[in-house]
């Protein structure tokens, strides 16, 4: 691409963002007019497509990101613009307005992503590119034997639950987590919360050669996974490690080719889409009902809140840090709690529905924005947003260094940290960042920062941590 079409594109993309930018201010002052629902729709996708023309990798690498968008958006528009019964809200749907905010909410977190990135794009070439399906040679032996290892833990997990497969039983997720799946304690409990970050291993095997091995791996974790009632979330957790873990090797490509891998990205995405409609509906659930509820509850308690809360509710902020200091992991055990997305599910629904929720092992999603909107408004979102774009950011670009560098123990801990800045956008819940382990990580990733040099017979020689 020449200076010239460069600077041209990059033009028109400022103009772009600022028309969009003042429209959906406008579509907020003016919520309550259905026509600026549509108009900030319209917009958000126009935002959408100029990002892609521009910068399509951000589609790869943020792409766990921009489907949740999508999907809150989608679920407001069913909720806004249908006629159903919230069923986990005990309310009718309406059209109150809530579509143009969350649009602007999301609009300021992608262009966090997309301007704090900015730098980095252009210095893509700079990275020392991962070669997909090298030669074997070239893989270090440890990474290797993570991987067995990664692979008996999977096929110990599946073994343990071979007998009792979910789709037969007809049962989801909870009722099998509650009915059928072992007790997990000690060491099994552990491996259990870190199961999908250990997926980092066999997807690393299979690009640097190692198939067979990478894809046995990968398919006892999907196996295992599917005999517990997991639809959707695992396989999408799946392409996105695996998107992020090729990022180095294609994001120096030219943006024609680029184009093409984020295309190739969205067919798979619809792909586990179809996938888990599929299974629900061999479950005996009706496919588009599901889909519906699915689909609405991604958005319905930024509605509620919406609906019910207006102003700021800032004195009530010490409940975040109550939680931070407080919280409870299980689930069950946070009956009653009064932070994050617990906060948000009592003030959105009554008591009795959230206790039986809570009690069996579930919540329910995306609350992020709706409780930086119950505490400071369009200020809090807008803030909310920039803030945990700055931290996402920073830890993917740490994330993509250390693949590219192939300190893979550095990766590690930064896709753990990944799944927690996930878990603090859609559940408001951040002790995972102030947990020991993510204390341990920041002390080690501040101390292996920069590669330690040492001279070898007259040769500075690099030593990876």
């Amino acid at each position: 691409m020449g200076i010239n079409e460069k600077g041209r594109r990059n033009g028109n993309m400022i103009i772009g963002i600022v028309f969009i930018g003042i429209g959906l201010i406008l579509s907020c002052i003016f919520y309550k007019f259905i026509f600026f629902s549509y108009f900030s729709i319209v917009l958000f996708a126009l935002l959408c497509y100029l990002i892609y023309s521009v910068r399509p990798q951000f589609y790869i690498k943020y792409l766990a990101f921009v489907f949740v968008s999508v999907a809150s958006i989608v679920g407001l528009c069913v909720i806004e613009f249908g006629d159903i019964y919230l069923i986990e809200l005990r309310k009718q749907s309406a059209f109150v307005g809530s579509i143009p905010l969350m649009t602007l909410s999301y609009f300021a977190l992608f262009l966090t992503l997309f301007f704090v990135d900015k730098d980095r794009t252009q210095n893509a070439a700079k990275l020392e590119n991962i070669r997909i399906f090298s030669r074997k040679e070239m893989y270090p032996k440890y990474m290797l034997v993570l991987t067995w290892i990664s692979l008996l833990i999977y096929m110990t997990f599946w073994l343990r639950v071979i007998r009792y497969p979910a789709f037969i039983l007809h049962v989801n997720r909870f009722a099998y987590a509650r009915l059928y799946a072992p007790k997990l304690t000690g060491i099994w409990s552990v491996l259990s919360s870190i199961s999908s970050i250990l997926l980092l291993f066999p997807i690393m095997s299979f690009i640097k050669g190692y198939k067979v091995l990478g894809i046995s791996t990968v398919a006892a974790y999907c196996l295992y996974c599917l005999w517990i009632g997991n639809k959707f979330g695992t396989f999408f957790t799946l392409l996105c490690f695996f998107s992020l873990i090729l990022y180095p090797g294609i994001s120096g490509v030219a943006i024609g080719r680029m184009k093409k891998w984020a295309r190739i990205g969205l067919a798979a995405l619809i792909l586990i889409v179809a996938l888990s409609l599929f299974i629900q509906n061999s479950l005996g659930d009706n496919a588009d009902n599901y889909f519906v509820y699915r689909v609405s509850g991604q958005g319905q308690l930024w509605w509620g809140i919406f609906k019910d809360y207006k102003g700021i509710h800032i004195s009530e902020i010490g409940d975040e840090i109550d939680g931070i200091l407080y919280e409870n992991n299980s689930i069950a055990e946070n009956i009653g709690s009064n932070y994050g997305i617990y906060k948000i599910m009592y003030l959105s629904a009554p008591k009795s529905v959230i206790d039986s929720k809570l009690s069996g092992g579930s919540r329910y999603t995306e609350a992020g924005f709706a409780a930086a909107n119950y505490y400071l408004s369009v200020p809090g979102c807008i803030l909310f947003a920039v803030v945990t774009g700055l931290i996402i950011c920073k830890i993917l670009n740490g994330f993509i260094d250390a693949i590219s560098e192939e300190r893979y123990f550095r990766a590690l801990l930064f896709l753990r940290l990944y799944v927690i800045s996930q878990t603090a956008l859609s559940m408001f819940i951040f002790s995972g960042y102030f947990d020991i382990v993510s204390i341990l990580s920041y002390i080690f990733l501040a101390l292996s920062g920069k590669k330690v040099r040492i001279l070898n017979i007259g040769e500075r020689v690099k030593v990876k941590i």
